[in-house]
């Protein structure tokens, strides 16, 4: 893995075609999910004539600016009115979305629970209801907690250690890191019962591993991957923005 060094985007890590990306901040200790819905296809295809390109930027500032100030006002209209008459019935449906959640882990997952202790516990500061329906489920066990997020037909488990609950790194890449696999692949779980399959013959690995004193050389690894990828993300940013503005912003 080359640290700093930037690559040519013909280069770019696989792992970085999905649409969400996980990443740590310079301590590790938070994890950012950041929306990357880049087409380079047609990002780049689109830059052709220079005054076409000047043109269509200013009709899109024009619009944007003509647009803006009567929505924002529709919006400080509706907000309050929508909370008001929709609020209840949305926080109604997140605890149920919650329930149906930790009730389907309690089944797919029951070894947690019948062999190693796991319990559900409450995620601090977390809103309800959660932003676009998804759903969020914790669950704590002797050396680590595991975080579940499930909603808009996606599912991503997260893994932290005990003492640190909000350093959360994607369950798939702590498996990938300790079986030694160089060539890391995206892999979304289709349901709650694959996931389940994967992680019980891994748990005494993971517990081993997030144990008091044993969790910072994985970290270490860890910070490397992310160290890797935000610089093919600064250079994925700089490359667009330079074919599109020419170097200038």
């Amino acid at each position: 893995m080359a640290g700093n060094s930037l690559v040519p985007m013909s280069f770019l890590p696989r792992r970085l075609t999905i649409s969400i990306i996980a990443i740590a901040d310079s301590e590790g200790c938070s994890t950012i999910l950041t929306i990357r819905n880049y087409t380079m296809a047609t990002v780049v295809g689109s830059v052709g004539n220079d005054k076409d390109l000047e043109m269509n930027r200013e009709l899109a500032s024009w619009i944007v600016a003509a647009i803006r100030p009567p929505l924002m006002l529709i919006r400080f209209i509706t907000t309050p009115i929508f909370s008001l008459c929709f609020g209840a019935l949305e926080k109604s449906t997140a605890r149920k979305n919650e329930a149906n959640l930790a009730s389907d882990i309690k089944r797919a997952f029951g070894f947690l629970f019948e062999e190693h202790g796991a319990r559900i516990v409450p995620i601090k500061g977390m809103t309800i209801p959660r932003p676009f329906d998804y759903a969020q489920v914790s669950l704590d066990l002797d050396h680590f907690q595991l975080r579940f997020t499930r909603g808009r037909g996606e599912l991503r488990i997260h893994i932290a250690p005990k003492d640190s609950p909000d350093c959360l790194h994607e369950l798939m890449l702590v498996l990938n890191v300790l079986d030694g696999q160089d060539d890391i692949q995206p892999v979304l779980f289709v349901d709650l019962d694959q996931a389940a399959r994967l992680l019980q013959p891994e748990i005494n690995k993971l517990s081993e591993c997030f144990a008091s004193g044993n969790f910072s050389q994985l970290k270490g690894k860890l910070d490397e991957i992310y160290k890797y990828d935000r610089a093919v993300i600064r250079q994925l940013e700089a490359d667009v923005n330079s074919r599109l503005y020419g170097g200038h912003r």
